[in-house]
């Protein structure tokens, strides 16, 4: 879902947190729950946000899945339209087939590798660390990066929210 008309994509970030749900809005959990973007995970019943944002802060677009599904499963459809951009992820976007979807998308990954890989990633860690720190501030008007990161979760359910309401009114006008 695109919410900018004219979006700054010198680079774009990708990131995603995860929701609890109430076990009230999951009806039956075994039976189509993960239809509307219910998992269970270890905290529970859970939906998780996945959003990308432009180099301004602005929401590209976001994908509500289920709370037990991994990062890179999304990672596509969200990047899917981005051309000659620097792609900014953590290290739950770290894989060999993202990688090379970016660079077909004549892209840049600024994603550091898992501390597991036995042939270590190479990316810009300068740009990834002022990058994805001065966007996490400037989003939420703070110079401290962990508190920042607590805004991005209300950013994310803000994203959701104003979707909600899009929605109501293309209804009520049909």
């Amino acid at each position: 879902m695109a919410y900018i008309e004219d979006p700054d994509l010198e680079w774009v970030m990708i990131d995603s947190t995860t929701v609890k749900a109430h076990p009230c809005a999951t009806g039956d959990y075994k039976n189509g729950s993960q239809e509307q973007g219910i998992g269970r995970s270890r905290g529970g019943l859970t939906s998780k946000i996945h959003l990308m944002m432009d180099a301004l802060g602005n929401a590209l677009r976001f994908i509500v899945g289920p709370g037990n599904e991994s990062d890179i499963k999304v990672a596509k459809p969200l990047i899917q339209d981005i051309r000659d951009a620097a792609i900014m992820g953590d290290k739950g976007y770290d894989s060999d087939e993202l990688r090379h979807t970016i660079q077909h998308q004549n892209c840049e990954s600024v994603i550091p590798g898992r501390s597991n890989r036995i042939v270590p990633i190479e990316y810009d860690k300068e740009l990834y660390t002022d990058l994805y720190k001065a966007t996490l501030c400037a989003m939420a008007g703070s110079s401290n990066p962990e508190y920042a990161r607590l805004c991005i979760n209300n950013i994310m359910n803000v994203c959701i929210g104003s979707e909600k309401k899009r929605i109501n009114q293309i209804k009520k006008s049909i």
